[in-house]
């Protein structure tokens, strides 16, 4: 519900649980992108370390670490 309200904190915490416990990547990155849209600067580190460690997208990690 908070999410629906543009919470950017649930969006982030939202990405998170897809990441860490479901392991939907898609999805975390969505969420991720979300937050980031609303200037979370914890989302754009963990959508960092998603591309990062997950992904293997190093550009993209080194483009939002550096955003964060």
């Amino acid at each position: 519900m908070a999410v629906e309200k543009e919470h950017a904190g649930a969006m982030n915490n939202l990405a998170l649980i897809y990441e860490t416990q479901i392991k939907d990547f898609k999805k975390a990155e969505k969420y991720y992108l979300m937050a980031i849209e609303k200037e979370h600067a914890g989302a754009m580190n963990n959508l960092a370390r998603l591309y990062y460690f997950e992904l293997k997208d190093f550009e993209k990690a080194k483009k939002y670490c550096l955003m964060a």
